[in-house]
């Protein structure tokens, strides 16, 4: 079990299956072309995003993604911040350096006249969107979602997002460095008509290559690969097949919390159901290195700017049994 990213692979990897012949090779060889629009392929596939929607890869992983969503796209507008994690007020830091006109909120609101910057999924806070009804389909903003650990893991509406960020290495286990931009017609316009006052590093720069399915920057076709064949895996099951998963591995959890007086939910509502940050009476960091040396959990305590927590990793890659597994090892420091 892994916490937030990179998480679990799925159980049936095996590297014997990758493409040996694309590594070592130029991401603009035509052999390497075709398996970078095999991925964008099958990422919209998975995620059953829109036709007209357009995905670009940056390196980075989902980090370099909302930077370069806020550095093209926001400035022109008064934007609604909504900080619910330590990554969300990351960006609104960012959006405050900038000196862009902003609004910081606790909880999902947003003003249909304002550009929105939200993280769907807070993997510090354990807090999550309830769902997309709060966002109005009739807006004059755009609307920028950190979907980083939610992607592959919850249904997203993607007619109210414009601009979707997030890793391979959370919903799917993939490898780290490289994130994903999903771009609406809407945030095409606003990237064709708005210039933004400050010089934009080029890594970060969205110009009309990218929008044909060239990445930015250089990267690693091993890091391609692996995501390639996560997404074969996670293509049998179905984007209803995968939520299902999440679902029934967080309901293991929740079942366990109600009926133990000492852990409770890092989150007060609006409870995660992938990165599942837990409170415990004492022992948190014990329980954390005892697990790991056992090989049963690693890499669960919480971020270090979070409240002291171990946060429990129930995307699809892990198994329910897992999940059982791992809070039956839990009660034997309490019972």
């Amino acid at each position: 079990m892994f916490s937030s990213g990179p998480t679990k692979k799925y159980a049936s990897f095996n590297f014997d299956f990758f493409d040996k012949t694309i590594l070592g090779r130029s991401h603009r060889s035509k052999k390497c072309k075709e398996k970078i629009s095999q991925v964008i392929k099958l990422t919209k596939s998975v995620l059953e995003i829109p036709n007209d929607y357009k995905i670009i890869i940056i390196t980075g992983s989902a980090t370099s993604a909302v930077e370069c969503a806020i550095w093209n796209l926001l400035g022109n507008n008064h934007v609604d911040v909504i900080t619910i994690d330590v990554f969300s007020h990351q960006w609104a830091k960012d959006v405050e350096n900038l000196n862009i006109s902003h609004t910081k909120l606790n909880h999902f609101i947003h003003h249909p006249e304002n550009d929105l910057l939200f993280t769907w999924n807070g993997t510090t806070s354990g807090i999550c969107s309830p769902n997309g009804d709060w966002i109005e389909e009739k807006r004059q903003g755009i609307t920028i979602c950190d979907a980083t650990s939610c992607a592959f893991c919850v249904e997203l509406p993607w007619k109210k997002l414009d601009v979707t960020c997030f890793s391979w290495q959370k919903g799917l286990g993939s490898e780290g460095g490289n994130g994903m931009i999903v771009l609406s017609p809407r945030a095409i316009q606003r990237l064709q008509e708005y210039k933004p006052k400050w010089i934009i590093p080029k890594l970060f720069t969205l110009n009309p290559s990218v929008l044909n399915g060239e990445p930015i920057n250089t990267p690693s076709m091993l890091v391609i690969e692996d995501y390639y064949h996560s997404l074969l895996w996670a293509q049998k099951w179905g984007l209803e097949g995968l939520v299902n998963k999440v679902n029934e591995n967080f309901q293991v959890i929740r079942e366990w919390v109600e009926l133990r007086p000492w852990v409770e939910f890092l989150a007060k509502k609006n409870i995660s159901k992938t990165s599942v940050c837990l409170v415990f009476k004492d022992k948190t960091k014990q329980i954390a290195e005892e697990l790991e040396e056992k090989g049963l959990a690693y890499d669960i305590l919480n971020h270090r700017d979070a409240p002291l927590s171990l946060r429990i990793w129930c995307g699809p890659t892990i198994e329910k049994k897992e999940i059982e597994e791992l809070t039956a090892q839990i009660d034997k420091f309490f019972i």
